[in-house]
């Protein structure tokens, strides 16, 4: 039995991804080589249409008879269409998320029914799915929410391990690598994500520089900078640190003038825990987190953070009001020619604002913590998307099936689509920025401090909060409240060592 919704609206997506890159999987970091068929491994020629992304495996002749699969996910405009889209429009991303549910729909023999839910916040309703779940409601197969909800929820016992479910192979690179290794607790995995999560790509941090006034002001080639490993806080603070015009000639530094940089002291200060390695946890032998906060490291940074935001006459904090607005309003000046740089999403360059920007920019990491760092290094928004199985599903082999399904087809489908023939290609403006994407790509890390920071404390946040408040002391912040740390910290291993005990 199929069920097609429509003719599949772009059977020849993969001639159009003939020459992508291993890269183009989320795989933490993976350089495996993408399946390809009909190669010539003798003449090292391509005799036959070669494959993009990762096969799975899943039996040929595996079907659920036209079951149905209840997927719950976020209804925010950010990330509404990482599961299911209404239909085809033409827009290439669009479609391929289109497409993959219609080719794992024919293939499983299942109709995936999706319920989006919580349009006004991108949370996702984690107490919502809690509640239903704790009280036995089975409705929903498959749970798909933010990091920052999800990780911690699974200390609940609400979420199945993954490592037990039939046909999810958590070894292959359509999966985040990174994220599985950080987030395991003990022997358990209880979320995951990778290919599938488009959002994964999408708010990843990223840099913007715009071309004419860096032209214009005589600076050095951003580009080149990078490709030198000389792109460092400190080359970026001397930059930008006497660009400064009072456009509307009030007199005062307002949101209306130019500067060389447009940044916040929300979670664009976040980013810098990845950039610049300050790390805060590992995981031990024993499948557990553990603190490893280099205090010296991170005391520098945070000064080095406070000194660019705060005593730097060239940049300007845009405030945040609601629901990350202020990184609208940077694309908004950014693009009318008022600054130079601007920290951001990979996300910005989907914009009505930069897609329609008259002057030309670039893309370029954020830059390292000094030039002795060993590369540049990139964080995710911790509002990605995590996958889970709720312990409630009366179809937890299924739902497997469709994850396992539907990441492999992200793989060769829609992650192409967007990294390469949307990003890569429709919204960034030149080649170079296509080149710095996979620097940006590739420098994906995750740290546990962050996986799980809305149950250990504001840790992971103690950057931000101390540029909030016009602060640079993390010394005295972190002897104020480290012992609160690791008491949550320990709470949450013995939530998750219960959970071993009783499984």
């Amino acid at each position: 039995m199929t069920f097609m919704k429509k003719t599949i609206s772009s059977m020849l997506l993969t001639a159009i991804f003939l020459s992508l890159l291993a890269s183009a999987s989320c795989g933490g970091g993976n350089v495996d080589t993408p399946v390809t068929s009909g190669a010539d491994t003798t003449s090292g020629e391509t005799t036959a249409e070669e494959k993009v992304g990762y096969d799975d495996d899943i039996p040929a002749d595996l079907n659920f008879g036209g079951e149905t699969i209840n997927v719950f996910s976020r209804a925010h405009f950010r990330f509404n269409d990482e599961v299911t889209v209404d239909e085809a429009n033409g827009d290439v991303v669009n479609d391929a998320i289109y497409d993959r549910e219609i080719a794992v729909e024919d293939r499983l023999g299942v109709k995936i029914e999706n319920f989006k839910d919580n349009p006004e916040a991108g949370h996702g309703s984690i107490d919502k799915m809690q509640k239903m779940i704790l009280a036995g409601d089975d409705t929903y197969d498959i749970f798909t929410a933010s990091m920052y909800h999800v990780a911690p929820a699974a200390a609940n016992g609400i979420f199945t391990n993954l490592f037990d479910v039939e046909y999810i192979d958590t070894t292959k690179p359509y999966y985040t690598q990174d994220y599985i290794a950080k987030s395991q607790m003990g022997g358990n995995l209880y979320a995951i994500t990778g290919d599938i999560s488009l959002s994964l790509l999408r708010y990843s941090f990223a840099m913007y520089f715009n071309k004419t006034l860096v032209d214009s002001y005589g600076l050095e080639d951003p580009y080149a900078l990078v490709r030198d490993g000389k792109w460092t806080h400190d080359k970026l603070t001397s930059m930008v640190t006497d660009i400064y015009s009072d456009l509307n000639g009030d007199g005062k530094q307002d949101d209306e003038d130019l500067y060389g940089l447009g940044t916040s002291n929300v979670i664009i200060v976040d980013a810098y825990c990845s950039a610049y390695k300050m790390n805060m946890m590992d995981v031990g032998d024993d499948g557990f987190p553990y603190f490893s906060i280099d205090l010296d490291k991170f005391s520098s940074a945070v000064d080095k953070i406070f000194d660019l935001n705060w005593q730097t006459n060239g940049v300007h904090a845009y405030k945040e009001i609601s629901d990350n607005n202020e990184m609208t309003d940077l694309c908004n000046y950014f693009s009318q020619d008022h600054l130079v740089f601007i920290h951001n999403w990979l996300y910005a360059s989907e914009t009505s604002y930069l897609r329609d920007m008259k002057s030309d920019y670039g893309i370029i990491p954020y830059p390292k913590y000094d030039e002795n760092q060993d590369g540049y290094y990139t964080f995710q928004h911790d509002q990605i998307g995590l996958f889970t199985i709720p312990v409630t599903s009366t179809k937890k082999d299924m739902a497997g099936a469709v994850l396992e399904a539907m990441s492999s087809e992200s793989s060769k489908t829609v992650v192409p689509s967007y990294y390469e023939v949307a990003l890569k290609s429709k919204y960034s403006r030149d080649s170079e920025s296509a080149e710095m994407i996979d620097i940006i790509h590739n420098g994906h890390m995750l740290d546990p401090a962050w996986i799980y920071c809305s149950y250990i404390g504001d840790l992971a946040q103690a950057p931000r909060n101390l540029m909030l408040k016009e602060k640079r002391d993390f010394m005295s912040f972190y002897d104020s409240n480290k012992s609160k740390y690791q008491k949550n910290l320990d709470k949450l291993i013995k939530d998750f060592k219960s959970l071993e005990e009783t499984n």
